[in-house]
């Protein structure tokens, strides 16, 4: 474990970015815990409300589409 992963709360993985193996980071911590991240930073990042709110809106529109969607999608 580095001395970067502790302070940032990130570890470092290889993931894909088309075609090509590239460096990228899994945050441990914060609001974004458990995802995968292009640059350390957007671990800690504030969240997009906007983005956010509309998200949830759409949401409420379209859950039963998402979830049937989902639903087939997970079972195949």
């Amino acid at each position: 474990m580095l001395l970067r992963e502790l302070i940032e709360g990130v570890t470092t993985i290889f993931g894909k970015s088309g075609n090509k193996t590239v460096r990228k980071y899994r945050c441990t911590s914060g609001s974004r815990k458990g995802r995968i991240v292009a640059k350390p930073a957007t671990c800690n990042a504030p969240k997009n409300m906007k983005a956010s709110n509309t998200l949830k809106q759409t949401r409420r529109k379209k859950g039963s589409v998402i979830s049937t969607k989902s639903t087939r999608t997970k079972s195949r």
